[in-house]
Order: C-alpha cells, then structure tokens, then sequence
C-alpha cells in the first residue's frame, strides 16, 4: 500500500473524483511509492519574473519515475482529439497540454535545485476516475496516456519499461525529490493574484511561458457574465533589443488587425488594455467556448437556412477583413462564435497583414503533418497567404457544415490527392440531399 504525503496547505480531496483516484492508488502501488495530492508549485518565470502557480492534482513518485497526474470526474458523454476535448458539448482544451507544460517546469524547477534531480523522469497522465466513463469517444495520440482507473494504470506506473526506464532507475535520490517538491509546496503566498484588470478569477484556463489565460467574472456583483482575459508580459529583459520588440509586434497581432478593421457585427468583438508601468498586455473577450460552432456542431442539426446564414455571416467578416489587407488564416469551426442569432468571426492572432512584410515579422507558426488540419490551405506550409487562403477554410467550412464531415484531414492529404477531390468526396456524392453542380 503506497503512503499518501501530504504537503503544504491541502485540506483534502476536493470532489469525489479526486478521492476515488486517491483512494485507488493508495491501494493498489507498492508500499515504497509515493502520492503528493494537491500540490500548487510556484514557477518564477526567468524570462518576465511573474510567478504561475501551477495546481498539479496529483504526483506519484516511485523508484523509477514521477507521473504527473491531472484528474477530470467527468460523468456523460466525451469527446475530442488531440487539440481540444467536449464534455456535454462542451469545449476545452485537451488537459494533456496542460499537464505536459506543468511536467516540463516541474522537470526545469527540480534540475536547476539539483542537478542530479534531471535524472528523475516526468510522466504526464490523465485519469478519468468516473465510473461510468470510458475512453471510445476520444481519439488520438493522448489516448496512450489516458487512463481509467483500472489495473492498466497501475500496470502503467509501475511497470518501468512503459516509460523507457530501468528498475530503481532514480531509487538514491526520489526521496530527496519527494521532500524537495513538497517543501517547496509551502511556499505558496497569501497575495496570490485573485483578480485581473477588475475582474475576479475564477479558475486558470491555460498557462505557458509566455502568457497567463484566466477564465473570470465581474467583481463585488452577482453577475452571469463571464470572460476570458488572457496576460502577456511585454517586458522580458533576457531577449536582445531587436527580439523583443518582435515578440511585442507578435502578441498584439490580434490588436493591430482589429483595429485596422471597422466595426462589424460578424467580427468577434475584443478589448485590450496595456499596463505600461507593469509591461502587461491584455486581452479581454467574452467567455464564449459553449457558443463555439465547433461545439454547437455536437449538439445540434443546424437546418439548411441557418448554415447558409452562417456562410453568409462569415463571408461579410472575411470581406471587411480583406478591404483591410488582413488575411485570418485561421477560419475554423473552433474560431466562429454563435451569438446574439450571429456567426461571428475571433481570434484574429495569427492574421497576416502588410506590416508583416514591410517590419519582417510573422505570426504564423510551422504546419507539420501532426498540427495542419483541413482548414489550413496549401500555401499555409510556406507561411505564404492571400485572400484565397481564407476563401479555401471558408469551403471547408461549408462542405462541414452540409455533409458532417472534412473531406480530408489535412493539406497534405489534399496534395496525395492530386489538389483536387475525386468523384466520391463531392459533396453531393456523399451526400445525395444536397443539390448538385450544374454542368
């Protein structure tokens, strides 16, 4: 029976999920492993000095790694792939991100105390400790690392050749790595952030080096009004000159765009503020991930007329956005909004404009076979853009929305295809309801 190590301020589980997963555990790993429930780690980013604290539900440390474990009691049906998950409709982002990103600073963190600590081996897990959930409605590499709460999860920790390790492999120093990671868990300050730009947060939706993004509401009101704020530091003394005013240019992509855009009702709306003595950027917008139309897509059947609205809808933003020079690059199903009975276009952080060629900077990241998806046109793998990029996510869109489905997974798919889909992948073809093409 593994010993449960109570670190720091924990006061416990805090919903049955986390006590059938602690319970679990406890019973069936080995008397010399190691379970650190609710640890919170203070990560005093190099880069801008902010401190993250990172909420990691549980640590299991044994002879041979540490595993990581982020723990979801979701009752009903689940969905997602590697980018995001819906659980009852609705959106988030896959927690394996999320747990990878608390793995590799705890991994920074225990090197940097030691150095001999950067033998010891970081596992990132995610369990769902549900009864009557189960793992058929969630597809792609992640599964691997996604574990009910069964013998294949014990099999998992604590067998070391499922994490390409030997036997013993850390043995002389995990439990100097046990009390280090939970001294270092009381550390936590009582000035914590509790609140951003006059709104009081709720919960950290998403973190990494270079931003904070809070889900949070009004202060001091009763109020129903969620936001999803989302803080930059601006100021990070260890990049040269010349690459921080670069990364500045970067982060307020999304603002520059917007603002060379007039206002219109199809386009997301989003307020920014900058804090100059706190070198902050932020970036405000309503809280609308149940709305998404990726989400809206799961449950329910959108009749014919309201899927030519929302074309129709989208291709009024896109025709604003081009009178502008500004090309999205980025129109999917997970960036459209369905609010106030409107499709509206967001997340303009990755558009290009011409102050992108004319200063030599660029938003757009890398495309590989693992992170192109079918809405990314061709020339996209080029980092190359035009208003027929847009155009060409736009029929993807549609041909979603009219047949259920994306006739390829990716652009690369479409390239095997000769750049054009054959007979059997017209949209009519797969589905007869639709009218077909003339001619």
């Amino acid at each position: 029976m593994a010993e449960i190590k109570l670190c720091g301020k924990y006061q416990g589980p805090v919903n049955k999920g986390e006590e059938r997963l602690l319970d679990f555990l406890k019973v069936n790993l080995p008397d010399d492993y190691y379970i650190l429930p609710g640890i919170e780690i203070p990560n005093l980013n190099p880069k801008n000095g902010q401190v993250q604290y990172l909420e990691i539900d549980c640590l299991v440390i044994t002879p041979h790694a540490i595993f990581n474990i982020e723990n979801k009691d979701y009752a009903g049906r689940l969905e997602g792939d590697d980018n995001f998950w819906y659980h009852k409709d609705r959106e988030m982002r896959n927690p394996h991100k999320t747990v990878g990103f608390k793995s590799r600073v705890l991994a920074s963190k225990l090197k940097t105390i030691n150095q001999s600590y950067g033998r010891a081996w970081i596992q990132s897990l995610v369990t769902l400790s549900h009864p009557l959930q189960n793992k058929s409605g969630i597809w792609g590499t992640h599964v691997n690392a996604t574990f009910l709460l069964n013998e294949k999860l014990i099999e998992h920790i604590t067998n070391p050749y499922s994490v390409a390790k030997l036997k013993d492999d850390i043995r002389d120093i995990y439990i100097a790595i046990r009390d280090e990671i939970c001294g270092t868990a009381h550390q936590r300050k009582p000035e914590q952030k509790r609140e951003v730009e006059g709104y009081e947060i709720i919960e950290i939706l998403d973190q990494d080096q270079n931003y904070t993004e809070y889900l949070a509401k009004p202060k001091g009101v009763t109020s129903a009004v969620r936001k999803r704020i989302k803080e930059y530091a601006l100021d990070l003394p260890s990049l040269p000159e010349e690459l921080r005013e670069k990364r500045e240019k970067q982060i307020k992509n999304q603002y520059v765009a917007l603002s060379k855009i007039k206002t219109n009702p199809f386009i997301l709306n989003v307020s920014f503020k900058i804090d100059d003595d706190a070198h902050r950027f932020f970036e405000i917008t309503d809280y609308l991930d149940e709305n998404s139309l990726r989400a809206e897509l799961k449950r329910k059947t959108f009749t014919f007329q309201e899927k030519l609205s929302i074309i129709d809808n989208l291709i009024t933003a896109l025709k604003a956005a081009h009178a502008e020079g500004i090309y999205h690059r980025d129109v999917s199903p997970e960036n459209i909004y369905l609010t106030g009975g409107y499709a509206c276009l967001g997340n303009f952080g990755k558009s290009f404009f011409i102050d992108h060629h004319s200063e030599g900077y660029t938003v757009q990241e890398t495309l590989t076979e693992q992170t192109a998806t079918a809405y990314h046109a061709v020339e996209l793998l080029q980092k190359d853009s035009y208003p027929s990029s847009d155009i060409y996510s736009l029929g993807v869109l549609a041909y979603e929305l009219f047949v259920g489905k994306v006739p390829f997974a990716s652009p690369f798919e479409l390239i095997k295809l000769g750049s054009k889909l054959p007979e059997n992948l017209l949209p009519s073809y797969v589905n007869p309801a639709l009218p077909k093409m003339a001619g």
